[in-house]
């Protein structure tokens, strides 16, 4: 009779490990993808075992918990590791809350899903916070054109996936303005030395990232001048609203690096009139 209990008990548990277990699908180090998601009962708070499981041994690799989770498969990331520091595809997973303990018998392997992935290593990377800078040219427009030449701008940000389909990125450009010929000429024979610049912080989404990126926003920008004569020096600084709206080419170097060609239309509206100016941009995402 003791049999018996003991037979039912491990045959309902034994049923129960394997609705939940997976297998590891794709790795890079410490994160990886797995064959089971919420249509299997997984949720984002639970913790997993990793194994190496063959016909003669199962060898516990790592504890893992759910990052990310679609349903039919879930991003995991190893946070305790028992031996090899590292996820490798075929390695399974299961549940500590459904195993308390390592398994100490290899379960039989159930078929892989052939299905493509909803889920990859790559869709994780994006949603995590990537930072970027970027330097390039500045080509002043309409009458910020007649005042200042060609210069170059540099700059740096962060990107935020808040929502997965539509990422936000914040960032800070600093313009160093270069005037035109004839200011120069105008300024030097008043005997004067001026210099200006423009800080442009914005936030944009992307609405559009498929063969290119669109990028559109609202921004805020500092106009900043410094006049000097012989006898003084004085400055100041205007704030002024406008928008930003680029297109550009991403080139992906591996899951966590890559570069980008970006350019950009900047419209920004003092007082009286509208100020523009496109740049072109080369940055690095890391």
């Amino acid at each position: 009779m003791k049999r018996l209990v003991f037979f039912v008990v491990f045959s309902l548990f034994g049923q129960l490990a394997v609705a939940q277990d997976g297998e590891i699908i794709e790795a890079q180090r410490r994160v990886a993808i797995i064959s089971v998601g919420s249509e299997q009962g997984l949720q984002k708070s639970d913790t997993l075992w990793v194994s190496d499981v063959s016909d003669k041994k199962d060898h516990l690799v790592a504890k893992a918990t759910v990052i990310a989770l679609r349903k039919r498969y879930a991003a995991i990331e190893a946070f305790q590791y028992f031996g090899a520091y590292r996820l490798a595809v075929g390695q399974r997973v299961y549940r500590v809350k459904d195993l308390p303990a390592p398994l100490t018998a290899p379960p039989q392997k159930t078929s892989g899903q052939t299905q493509k992935p909803d889920l990859t290593l790559s869709d994780v990377h994006q949603q995590r916070l990537r930072v970027f800078v970027f330097a390039g040219g500045v080509k002043p427009l309409g009458g910020l054109g007649n005042a200042f030449a060609e210069s170059i701008s540099g700059g740096a940000g962060v990107h935020l996936a808040v929502i997965p389909s539509l990422p936000i990125s914040l960032s800070g450009r600093y313009i160093f303005l270069r005037h035109a010929a004839a200011s120069q000429n105008s300024l030097d024979a008043l005997g004067l030395n001026k210099s200006s610049s423009l800080l442009q912080l914005s936030a944009t989404i992307r609405p559009w990232s498929r063969f290119v990126m669109v990028e559109v926003g609202p921004a805020i920008f500092q106009s900043h001048e410094t006049l000097q004569d012989a006898a003084a020096t004085t400055s100041s600084t205007f704030y002024d609203a406008g928008v930003v709206a680029g297109i550009g080419k991403y080139f992906k170097l591996n899951d966590r690096f890559g570069w980008m060609f970006m350019v950009s239309l900047h419209n920004y509206f003092p007082d009286i009139g509208v100020r523009n100016f496109v740049t072109v941009d080369l940055q690095l995402h890391f």
